[in-house]
C-alpha cells in the first residue's frame, strides 16, 4: 500500500465581503520514496456568520526527484511529448533543482484541469516504476549546489 507523509504546509484567509476563504497548502512526500511528492490545496468557504458551506480539496502539483539534471530533463521532455498541453506555458512543466523533495533536482508538473485524470493516472504508474526500480544512493541537495557552486 502507497502512503505519503505531509512535510511542510502553509495556510492562508481570503477576507472577501460576504464570506471567507481558508486555505491549506501541504506539501506530501511518499513514504515508500522521497523522490514523489505533490502539493494539495485543501479549501473551506465560511459565510459571514462563520458557517461553512463548501469544502474542496485537489492537487495543484506533482513532483517527480531525480540524481541529476540530465535524467530530469529528459523526463520534462518525456512530460511534455506525452501531454503536449504542458507545453503551453512556460512552468506547467519545468526541471530545476529540488525545492520540495530531497533529491538534488526535481521535475514540477502543475496539474491542469483538462488533463487532471490522465496526470493521475500517470503520477500512479511512476510510483510503481519507482518502487519496482532498483534504488540510487542520491547526494543531499546542499552538496549539489556546493558542487555547482564550484563549477
Amino acid at each position: 500500500m502507497i502512503t505519503f507523509k505531509i512535510i511542510a504546509t502553509q495556510a492562508e484567509v481570503i477576507e472577501l465581503k460576504t464570506r471567507s476563504h481558508h486555505k491549506v497548502y501541504s506539501v506530501h512526500e511518499c513514504k515508500q520514496s522521497s523522490r514523489i511528492g505533490y502539493v494539495s490545496e485543501s479549501v473551506q468557504s465560511f459565510d459571514k456568520e462563520g458557517t461553512c458551506f463548501k469544502t474542496s480539496q485537489e492537487i495543484k502539483s506533482f513532483y517527480f526527484g531525480f540524481p541529476n539534471s540530465a535524467q530530469a530533463e529528459r523526463f520534462e521532455d518525456f512530460c511534455k511529448y506525452k501531454f503536449p498541453l504542458l507545453s503551453s506555458h512556460t512552468g506547467h512543466c519545468e526541471s530545476r533543482l529540488s525545492k520540495r523533495l530531497k533529491s538534488p533536482f526535481e521535475v514540477k508538473i502543475r496539474n491542469l484541469a483538462g488533463i487532471s485524470a490522465d496526470l493521475f493516472n500517470f503520477f500512479c504508474q511512476c510510483i510503481d516504476k519507482e518502487l519496482a526500480a532498483p534504488k540510487v544512493v542520491e547526494m543531499p541537495v546542499a552538496e549539489v549546489k556546493r558542487k555547482l557552486a564550484r563549477l
